[in-house]
């Protein structure tokens, strides 16, 4: 893969003359350390760093795999501090399952890419170019760097951002696991969690804390990752299914206002699409078809208004039906979880019972 990412820089004819020493790609990569470091906790992080288009055709390709091949002190020190800085934001004390192996060099290519993510083609083989992490500490230095830069990819109107967050995602799978999969990553992600996180208690509270957070009303491809997620929880062992009930009450005990109003504004939605429903097309999707047409499209600029449309609606719907199926299987285990609360209990079920009404009406119409 090194190869390749020569020759694609070799035989670039943008990328012209290759003049500049490793130190400028190193001076770059360190530069976004720094900023993936400020942005840790940031509300709007801004975009990272970036090569200008003259830069990008001085660059010399070797000196470009000599700073990713073998960096420098100051780059391993870097590494290490935005690996502490990021882990503390996760609440960790130490990586998960007492692995302190030190970042390996992915996130230097992972970096190197964002520095020239205006021209895709080279940001997709860097990233490519990615080696699973081995170490517990290069998945969360990774994460650190990806998960800012897909917020900045997520508001971009370049029809190709879509396809480049993807690429980030598969070379961060913690980020692909927080946010979601690329597309076809679901059991590698799946299998991410079960070898590597929850074979630790930091990892299973690192899980439990993330899949709680409800995310934006909009982010329907995250509910829906989410929903299949902790379904296939429920459908598992005791174990799993505590697991998922976990994720439930901690949204309830930590989230509830943000949980509630994600309920409500879905509820209104799913009654807004029912009652349009019998002027629905002669080919209705369901609500299943439309969420993985979501899933599936490009990252784009959500619409101006907060309120969340079908699709959305459903997708937070689906997120909550484990719930829904585990009081009906199982209800003294979720009457025992004193923090799911009622109210929102019922408010969940009412949704699901909406979404399951109104996607029963749509497979109808297609009969």
């Amino acid at each position: 893969m090194l190869r390749a990412v020569h020759e694609m820089v070799a035989s670039d004819p943008d990328c012209g003359p290759f003049t500049t020493p490793a130190a400028r790609w190193e001076a770059a990569i360190s530069a976004t350390l720094a900023w993936a470091q400020r942005a840790i906790g940031a509300s709007q992080p801004g975009p990272a760093p970036v090569f200008a288009e003259a830069e990008l055709r001085a660059l010399d390709s070797r000196a470009q795999l000599s700073a990713l091949s073998a960096p420098g002190a100051y780059l391993r020190a870097q590494l290490g501090e935005l690996a502490a800085a990021q882990a503390a934001h996760l609440q960790l004390d130490h990586p998960p399952g007492a692995d302190t192996r030190p970042p390996g060099l992915g996130a230097l290519w992972l970096a190197a890419g964002l520095c020239v993510r205006h021209h895709p083609p080279l940001a997709s083989a860097l990233w490519r170019a990615c080696e699973p992490p081995a170490a517990t500490w290069e998945l969360i230095v990774r994460h650190a760097l990806a998960a800012p830069a897909l917020a900045s990819l997520a508001a971009s109107r370049d029809p190709g951002a879509g396809h480049l967050a993807d690429d980030l995602r598969a070379a961060s799978p913690l980020t692909a696991i927080c946010d979601r999969p690329w597309p076809g990553g679901d059991d590698l992600c799946v299998a991410w969690v079960r070898d590597r996180l929850l074979a630790s208690a930091d990892g299973r509270a690192l899980i439990i804390r993330m899949w709680a957070t409800p995310p934006a009303l909009r982010a329907t491809s995250i509910w829906s990752w989410r929903a299949r997620l902790i379904e296939r929880l429920r459908v598992g062992a005791e174990g799993a299914r505590q697991l998922a009930l976990d994720i439930y009450e901690l949204t309830c005990l930590h989230h509830r206002d943000a949980a509630r109003e994600a309920i409500e504004m879905a509820s209104a939605a799913l009654a807004s699409g029912a009652e349009r429903a019998p002027s629905v097309s002669a080919t209705p999707v369901s609500g299943e078809q439309r969420v993985a047409a979501a899933q599936a499209a490009p990252a784009s600029s959500p619409p101006a208004s907060s309120e969340p449309g079908l699709d959305s609606a459903l997708a937070v719907a689906s997120w909550w039906a484990p719930l829904w199926h585990l009081r009906r299987a199982h209800p003294e285990a979720v009457a025992t979880r004193a923090a799911i609360d009622i109210h929102t209990l019922l408010a969940a079920l009412r949704l699901c019972a909406q979404a399951r009404a109104l996607t029963g009406a749509s497979r109808g119409a297609t009969r």
